[in-house]
């Protein structure tokens, strides 16, 4: 059965986005720090990631109004503010770690922004530029929707998960597979990001969640906003990326004794990330949990009891990890990881939505 995504308006996203930042000051205020100085900083990046949804909705606001009576411009800007709501939902209902939400939410702000750009720069004059940046807009907001029922549909690719668990085949093998049936040669680091989504993609039809492809294919192929193509290729990429690692983890379910010994070696002052993650990998039942990307992904996504409450170098690391195909960098000695139980968004939605 699938879940389906609860969408918030406006008003009740920045309720959403308030909520989720008093709950994660408070579980932050229960994490033994390596320092007063390191606390200082998490809950002053909590708070930036906050405001950055505030400031955010704002400037899709003050859009709308500003071409609300330009019969060509309008529903552009409509269209905008929907991709910046659709995409604030994601952010907030399916991004735990606050390091990593504030990361997504710059990549949906770079790419509003590219969009934004080219609506103020617009010749209405030429039909042709009006038509293809209303098309942009359109199916940057739709991917967006689409985003967020594909991540949800579970059920649909349980077996193809477990298929992987049976026969302990990593993430990183997995990715090579499908680029390997898309005959794309060479590293999948050094593949051209248009083919990484294009072999997440086809990983995603293969477990049975369709494809995004069409939509993707037709704003890349539309799209002369070289801004907007390369913001929105970061974009798309993230996105593919946490589908195919839901995807991949659906039956990779991490057993209490592994979260257990997380938790235990991060209690008192955190402990480089390395260490965390040769403690998870230790504790790990099936090879194929058993890599360093695997565990990485595990805590900062919030698969662990707690999500990984990392440094402000999460939305990197993560990006590193999806764009090498389930990699991680050669050392993650010198970061520190802290690790306490994240508010649920999805939860909070639902609460919110009913209220």
């Amino acid at each position: 059965m699938m879940a389906y995504p609860i969408f918030l308006n406006e008003v009740q996203l920045r309720k959403l986005s308030a909520l989720i930042y008093y709950r994660e000051e408070e579980a932050m205020k229960t994490i033994k720090f390596n320092s007063e100085y390191d606390q200082a900083n998490f809950l002053t990046g909590s708070r930036a990631a906050f405001e950055s949804v505030g400031l955010l909705l704002d400037t899709g606001v003050q859009l709308k109004l500003k071409f609300h009576k330009d019969r060509l411009r309008s529903p552009i800007s409509h269209n905008i503010f929907s991709y910046i709501a659709n995409g604030l939902n994601n952010a907030l209902q399916l991004v735990p770690n606050f390091t990593l939400r504030k990361d997504y939410i710059k990549k949906i702000a770079d790419l509003a922004k590219a969009l934004i750009d080219a609506l103020e720069k617009l010749d209405i004059n030429k039909a042709s530029d009006v038509k293809v940046l209303e098309e942009e807009a359109h199916e940057y907001n739709h991917v967006m929707v689409e985003f967020a029922y594909k991540y949800r549909s579970t059920a649909l690719s349980r077996n193809f998960s477990r298929s992987l668990k049976e026969k302990d085949i990593t993430f990183e093998e997995m990715v090579r597979t499908y680029q390997a049936v898309l005959k794309f040669e060479g590293l999948f680091e050094d593949l051209e990001d248009e083919q990484k989504i294009k072999v997440y993609d086809k990983i995603m039809q293969a477990a049975g969640r369709g494809t995004l492809m069409v939509k993707i294919k037709k704003i890349m192929n539309r799209s002369t906003n070289m801004r907007s193509r390369i913001a929105g290729g970061f974009l798309l990429l993230f996105n593919l990326g946490k589908i195919v690692w839901e995807i991949y983890n659906s039956e990779h379910v991490l057993q209490e004794t592994t979260k257990v010994a997380v938790q235990a070696v991060a209690g008192f002052g955190g402990a480089v990330l390395g260490k965390v993650i040769g403690t998870a990998i230790a504790n790990a039942v099936t090879c194929a949990q058993a890599s360093a990307g695997y565990m990485v992904l595990a805590g900062v996504t919030g698969s662990f009891a707690g999500a990984f409450v990392l440094g402000f170098f999460a939305g990197w690391l993560i990006d590193f990890i999806f764009s090498s195909g389930g990699k991680v960098p050669l050392s993650t000695d010198g970061l520190r990881a802290y690790v306490a139980p994240m508010p649920n968004g999805e939860t909070l939605a639902l609460e919110i939505a009913h209220d």
